[in-house]
C-alpha cells in the first residue's frame, strides 16, 4: 500500500497524530510528498492552514491527472493567503475541490474576508469548475457567499453536494435551528456509542428526507 501526506514537521500537534494514526494502520510510515512528484501525481510544498502564523501548521494540495482532466484538491487553505491560490492557478487545473474561508469565526478579521473573497474570484475565474466546501458551509452567511461568487463568474462554482449531483443539506449551517426542533436528551449520545438507540427519529425534519441519502 502506497500512502503520501504532507510532512510531519509541517504540522501541528493533532495533524501529527492523525498521521501517526494512519502510518500504524498501514504498518509502515506515511510518505513524506510535499513539493514531490510522481506521475499522476503532484504534491505542493507546504501552505498555510488558513493564515500564516496562526499555528495551525501547514497543509499540502495535491494535483492528479487522469483520463486528459486535471483535479486539485486544495485542502483546507481556506482562500486566506495568495501563495496557495497562485499554485493552483499555475497547475491549470480544470476541476479544483478546496476548502472555504471560515465566515462564522468571530476572530476573522473583515480584511481577511475581503482577501478570501478576492482569492475566490481569482480561481472563479481561471478555474472551469470550482468546489468550495468545509468551513465555508458552517454558516448561512457562508452559503449565501457561495451562491454570490457563483454569480459572479462565468464558471461553476458549486459546493460538494451540487457538484455530486445530490441534495444539499447545510447542517452545521442549521445547527442552531435544529438543535431546537430536534432537541437531543440527556444521554443520548452514550446511549448511541452502545448502538442503544438510533437516529431514526432525526432523519426527516420540516420535509426534508434523509433517509435515502443515508441508505447509500
Amino acid at each position: 500500500m502506497r500512502v503520501w501526506g504532507p510532512n510531519r514537521d509541517t504540522l501541528d500537534g493533532k495533524g501529527r497524530s492523525r498521521r501517526d494514526a494512519l502510518s500504524a494502520y498501514c504498518g509502515h510510515a506515511v510518505r513524506g510528498a510535499m513539493g514531490v512528484e510522481i506521475e499522476p501525481f503532484s504534491f505542493s510544498s507546504p501552505m498555510p492552514h488558513g493564515e500564516y502564523d496562526n499555528g495551525l501548521g501547514d497543509v499540502m494540495m495535491t494535483r492528479i491527472r487522469a483520463e486528459g482532466t486535471v483535479f486539485v484538491h486544495a485542502s483546507d487553505i481556506q482562500l486566506l493567503e495568495t501563495k496557495p491560490i497562485r499554485k493552483i492557478i499555475s497547475w491549470e487545473p480544470d476541476i479544483v475541490l478546496a476548502g472555504g474561508p471560515p465566515l462564522y469565526l468571530p476572530q476573522l478579521s473583515k480584511e481577511a474576508e475581503e482577501t478570501a473573497w478576492e482569492h475566490a474570484q481569482m480561481l472563479s475565474q481561471n478555474v472551469p469548475t470550482l468546489v468550495l466546501d468545509h468551513h465555508l458551509l458552517r454558516s448561512r452567511g457562508g452559503v449565501r457567499w457561495l451562491k454570490e461568487l457563483d454569480k459572479s463568474t462565468d464558471n461553476s462554482v458549486r459546493c460538494a453536494a451540487e457538484f455530486m449531483n445530490t441534495s444539499q443539506a447545510f447542517l452545521e449551517a442549521w445547527r442552531r435551528t435544529l438543535y431546537k426542533e430536534l432537541s437531543v436528551p440527556d444521554g443520548w449520545h452514550k446511549a448511541y456509542s452502545r448502538k442503544q438507540i438510533d437516529t431514526t427519529g432525526y432523519q426527516t425534519w420540516r420535509g426534508w428526507d434523509l433517509r435515502e441519502e443515508l441508505a447509500d
